[in-house]
């Protein structure tokens, strides 16, 4: 019985899916249909993305690098300087330069995303035109390239203007020791003066370190530190949403268990009802079989006895005759 009574709670869900198959099958087209409706009435937003390839300063020592005021290259964060990429994007400076570029009164909307572990970001932009939402996105890569080459020149300007100047303060400092060195007299030993000699050599060794520092900043600015677009942005053939057939699909699922619920809902308000009218008919039936069995009726004076109350009992008398056996004796 218990096996039995397992099997059947096994059996059970599947009793009622099958009971119910058709209230489901409803309640999923309903709502897939509905789906189907909301995604067709949305407007189509195409999406458009361009690549672009920032470029810093490589040192094959260093790593990293980007040009510092005081001269040369410094080192930099790669994670930082991505992050800083990301921000030039979204600057009040290049969205200035894309509003005047699409003839609009405020910069659309777009996203910034890093493409893996390089030195690439991906633009992607919007809109409810398929070639609008490509020069959109081109718009803007234009004007970050344009802006950060820019901002490169002027920290390559800001830093040859620095080596120069320092050049130009050690060159001024040589020149004028080799005033004091003209006007001090030789020692002893026929030779210059050996604290004078030892600094001359020191100003034109650090003049050198300067002048090679600025050719090598003038040759990684010739070669790296720049921006490009790698890949330009095109206009979409179909759009990013809605996409009715996703729609449709995920409203097939939500409606199917939307439907199992409703389902077994049902089923269990059902089974609720039908226990209680069971329960309210077997009360019924015992109230009604609770007066028979419980009393009997008694014979009341003035009414004649049943069988029962007039059959003989053992050792009595019946009609007034003794039922013992006569022993031939008068009573």
């Amino acid at each position: 019985m218990i096996m039995s009574t397992d099997a059947t709670d096994l059996h059970e869900p599947w009793r009622t899916l099958w009971r119910w198959k058709y209230l489901i099958v409803l309640v999923t087209a309903i709502v897939a249909a509905v789906a189907f409706g909301v995604a067709m009435l949305q407007t189509p937003r195409y999406e458009a993305a361009a690549d672009i390839l920032f470029e810093t300063p490589e040192s094959p020592v260093t790593g990293s690098l980007s040009f510092s005021p005081s001269g040369g290259v410094t080192a930099v964060d790669p994670v930082r300087a991505l992050q800083t990429e990301i921000q030039l994007v979204r600057s009040a400076a290049v969205e200035d330069a894309v509003r005047h570029s699409l003839g609009r009164g405020v910069a659309p909307e777009i996203d910034v995303e890093p493409i893996g572990q390089s030195n690439l970001i991906r633009i992607v932009a919007r809109d409810r035109n398929a070639d609008q939402a490509a020069a959109i996105a081109n718009a803007y890569a234009q004007s970050y390239v344009q802006f950060r080459g820019g901002r490169v020149t002027d920290a390559r300007i800001a830093a040859e203007q620095a080596l120069t100047a320092e050049m130009a303060e050690v060159d001024k400092q040589v020149g004028d020791l080799e005033q004091r060195i003209g006007t001090t007299p030789p020692d002893p030993a026929g030779g210059l003066d050996a604290g004078l000699a030892s600094q001359r050599e020191a100003l034109i060794s650090q003049y050198v370190t300067l002048s090679t520092r600025l050719r090598e900043l003038r040759v990684e600015a010739a070669t790296t530190g720049q921006a490009r677009v790698v890949v330009p942005a095109t206009a979409p053939a179909s759009p990013a949403s809605p996409k009715p057939l996703i729609a449709t699909a995920i409203g097939v699922a939500w409606g199917a268990l939307l439907g199992v619920a409703i389902a077994f809902i049902i089923e269990r308000r059902s089974r609720r009802t039908l226990t209680a009218r069971h329960v309210s008919d077997a009360r019924d039936a015992r109230v009604h079989a609770e007066p028979a069995t419980e009393s009997l009726p008694f014979p009341q004076a003035g009414q004649p006895k049943t069988a029962e109350a007039t059959q003989p009992e053992l050792g009595g008398h019946a009609g007034g005759r003794s039922l013992l056996p006569s022993d031939g004796k008068a009573g």
